[in-house]
This record gives C-alpha cells, sequence and structure tokens, in this order.
C-alpha cells in the first residue's frame, strides 16, 4: 500500500498515541511470525488503518504487551499481541505487495524494475501462503490489477474511472471485515472511499515522474492529447484545473468517507479513526498539495 491514510498526532491524545503505535507495533511483529523478517519492510500506515477497523467492529478479545524490538532494542513498548485482526492484516499486506512488485515489473524502468523483479521472486512464497488462506482476497486483487491495466488503456479515462478499480477492491475486502448484511455495505463504502482516496493522492503525488516517464496520470491524461503524456504542455491555467478537480476529489472521497462511517457502531478505537479520517488524511493531502506547485513548476521547466 502507499501510506497516505494516517493519523494527525499532534492531535492524539497520549494514550490514543501509544495505542496507535501499538498496533503498528503488532502489525509489524505479525509480519515476522506469518512470514519472515523481511515482510517486515513491506508495513504500511493503511493497513494499520484497515486493522483499526477490524477490531473497532468486532467482539475479539485483544492483549497488549510491553516488548523490545529491534527498532526499539534498549526500551520496552506497548506492542498488540497476536490476533485474528493482525493475521489478516498480514495476509493481506503480503497480497498487495506482491501484486505492487509484478506491476512495478511491467511498468517500472531500470533500478526499480529491477529491485521490483527480486521482490517478486523473494515474496513468490509468502504470496502463496496468503492466497492459500484468503483465495478470495488474492482473487479482488488480481482483478483490480487487470481492471486497472485495462481502464489506464483507454486515452480518453477520466479520473472517476481511473480511480474505480482500485476502490472496489478496497470496498470488496474491508467487508470482509463482518459477516452482518447490513455492516457489509457500510464497510463496502469505507473501503471505497479510503481506495478512492489513496489512488487519487498516489496520481497527485506521483505527478513530476509520471510525466518523465510517460506512464499513465489521470491528471495529465485529462489535457494530454489521445493519452500522450509528452504532448501535454503545462500552463498556470492547467495549473489551477488539476489543483481544483483533485482538491473536489479528495474533499468528497473524505465527507463520503466521514458519513459512512459515522452509520458504523464501533465498539473501540473509534477516537483514533476519527482522528484519521478527519484531521489525518486533510494532513496529508496539505503536504502533497504544499509540493504541487514546485512540480508543476518543474513540469513547466521541462516542456
Amino acid at each position: 500500500m502507499f501510506g497516505y491514510v494516517k493519523p494527525f498526532i499532534p492531535e492524539l491524545k497520549v494514550c490514543e498515541d501509544e495505542i496507535y503505535k501499538a498496533i503498528y507495533c503488532g502489525l509489524c511483529k505479525q509480519l515476522g511470525r506469518s512470514y519472515n523478517q523481511l515482510s517486515r519492510l513491506i508495513l504500511s500506515y493503511d493497513i494499520v488503518f484497515l486493522v483499526l477497523f477490524a477490531l473497532g467492529i468486532s467482539n475479539e478479545n485483544v492483549k497488549f504487551q510491553r516488548e523490545n524490538c529491534i527498532a526499539h532494542p534498549f526500551k520496552k513498548n506497548l506492542c498488540l499481541k497476536s490476533c485474528m485482526a493482525l493475521e489478516k492484516a498480514a495476509d493481506i499486506s503480503v497480497i498487495f505487495s506482491y501484486f505492487k512488485f509484478m506491476d512495478n515489473v511491467a511498468d517500472e524502468r531500470f533500478l526499480k524494475k529491477f529491485i521490483s523483479h527480486i521482490g517478486l521472486i523473494t515474496f513468490k512464497r509468502m504470496y502463496e501462503k496468503a492466497r492459500r488462506k484468503h483465495a478470495d482476497i488474492a482473487g479482488v486483487v488480481e482483478e483490480l490489477m487487470d481492471r486497472q491495466a485495462e481502464v489506464e488503456k483507454n486515452p480518453s479515462c477520466s479520473l472517476d474511472r481511473a480511480c474505480d478499480p482500485m476502490a472496489r477492491c478496497l470496498g470488496l475486502i474491508v467487508q470482509t471485515f463482518s459477516d452482518d448484511s447490513k455492516t457489509q455495505k457500510i464497510l463496502y463504502r469505507i473501503g471505497y472511499m479510503v481506495g478512492r482516496y489513496i489512488y487519487i493522492m498516489d496520481a497527485l503525488d506521483d505527478l513530476n515522474r509520471d510525466y518523465k516517464t510517460g506512464t499513465f496520470n489521470p491528471f495529465l491524461n485529462k489535457y494530454s492529447q489521445n493519452g500522450f503524456t509528452k504532448s501535454l504542455k503545462i500552463d498556470d491555467n492547467i495549473k489551477e484545473k488539476i489543483f481544483k478537480n483533485a482538491l473536489c476529489a479528495l474533499n468528497f472521497s473524505v465527507a463520503q468517507l466521514a458519513q459512512a462511517f459515522e452509520l458504523l457502531e464501533f465498539n473501540d478505537y473509534k477516537s483514533i479513526v476519527k482522528n484519521i479520517i478527519y484531521l489525518g488524511l486533510k494532513s496529508v493531502e496539505k503536504k502533497v498539495f504544499d509540493k504541487y506547485s514546485q512540480r508543476l513548476e518543474i513540469l513547466e521547466d521541462s516542456v
């Protein structure tokens, strides 16, 4: 995953911050237990967010314990002990990472392509293990990759259409956190909007790189000729249109996510999730937008 879904730490209470870090630490250790120490490198804030949801809507009895770790060998920190939510999250992390490596091998160049190829070989056995446990989720992610590739081949592909495969994929995964049909509908909407937000943020964050490599980007694609990014001439008018388009799409996604979240019966960790939705997403969004003008200036200078 991409790491855009995280809390705004300054507004977390001390106990909330400690619990969030304990869940983050717990997922890191779970990856090591379920797979190997190398798998801990794929730890992501986005997956921690999914753990919070899985725990918040379930009645699973979980335990926290102070432990040492590789990152903090001399100090014991609070850590969430192994549980069903962590195990499933670790499996989802491996599945997503495997397909991300596969996508990079197909689309990236030179060094990143080589590194992704090594990652693909290294994670193949881990992926097969995760797929045996969650064939349904592996199937959903595989379908995402196929649909995303097909959608992005269309020169007239809109932002909404480009977002849909990722959004739908995360929606289908998040709804598996409950067996109740009513709750599943809400969870699907939540997952859909989180996936949409992640895709938009990633596209905006990769604007400069995608322009240089000619890789598909929905913001650049809208104003290029027949989907050929290199034909795009950046000016102030296009800068403003891309900014407004991204801001509108992100605000819509966050608003819909918040609306769906308020319909959900949440047992624990609600204040942490609310911090992420109402403050964290906006904070991350601001950081990307702060770099936005500089990146467009780079594009303009290169044409």
